[in-house]
């Protein structure tokens, strides 16, 4: 717990308005900076919620008042977060790959099975099934051996597969993730097709970096009143406080043509 003012916060209250302050307060972001975001959560309303506390408001403004001394640090850190979701590699959360078919690695790549025990138990459903249908079926045999596993992998001259595999979506255990891992996660969610894990967004994150440096550069349009062209009025120089005074209202109150 850190003291501040009247009020005890933790670390995460602290990290949430070092955050705001740091993000030209996107309360959103600031938010996620400070807690996890589980994906049916909106990090807007709950940071809204939080910043309308009157003891958050007061680390806000104690905050704020320091200037630099607290925002400098916070922003750093904040790159460095980003960073990290650049820098972190998608594989170690989820994967694509290409697992070895039953006849990669078997002997004449016939089929192979994993240990004697299967073989016989497949053998025994075969033969069960045969004796009480007129429809039969082909009885496996061993040819291919034993010892199968799908980790290695495929072989290219597979007749079967063709050296392509068996394709398979691998989610980690997210609970042994490094710390680039955590920072590229977010979460999974379950659908009516199954686990869907939540990333977070490498090319958003490394846009923020860009701005952060200053290398990221946004056009800005300025407009008059009612959304009209700015006006522009002829002013001979030299001229004094209260002409420019006078020439910026009038500048202000011109006519759109």
């Amino acid at each position: 717990m850190h003291k501040i003012g009247r009020y005890q916060y933790s670390s995460a209250d602290v990290r949430f308005v070092q955050s705001l302050l740091a993000l030209d307060n996107d309360v959103a972001k600031a938010f996620a900076m400070a807690w996890p975001v589980m994906p049916d959560d909106d990090p807007l309303l709950l940071g809204r919620r939080k910043l309308s506390s009157p003891k958050i408001k007061a680390l806000y403004q104690e905050m704020l008042e320091r200037g630099l001394e607290t925002v400098l640090p916070t922003a750093i850190d904040v790159i460095k977060r980003w960073l990290m979701i650049v820098e972190a590699d998608v594989n170690e959360v989820v994967q694509h790959r290409r697992l070895s078919c039953r006849h990669c690695h078997g002997r004449n790549h016939r089929y192979q099975w994993r240990n004697a025990d299967e073989f016989v138990a497949e053998l025994t459903r075969v033969m069960d099934h045969n004796d009480k249908h007129d429809e039969q079926l082909t009885l496996p045999t061993d040819e291919g051996g034993y010892g199968f596993n799908d980790l290695w992998p495929p072989h290219d001259d597979c007749p079967a597969c063709d050296g392509r595999g068996v394709p398979e979506v691998f989610i980690a255990d997210t609970r042994f993730l490094s710390a680039q891992g955590r920072a590229l996660y977010r979460g999974v969610k379950m659908t009516r097709n199954g686990p869907e894990v939540q990333i977070a967004n490498k090319d958003e994150a490394l846009i923020n970096i860009a701005k952060a440096l200053g290398m990221y550069l946004q056009r800005v349009e300025l407009t008059g009143p009612n959304g009209g062209p700015l006006q522009s009025l002829n002013v001979d120089l030299p001229i004094d406080p209260k002409d420019a005074a006078s020439t910026y209202v009038a500048l202000m109150r011109a006519p759109v043509k």
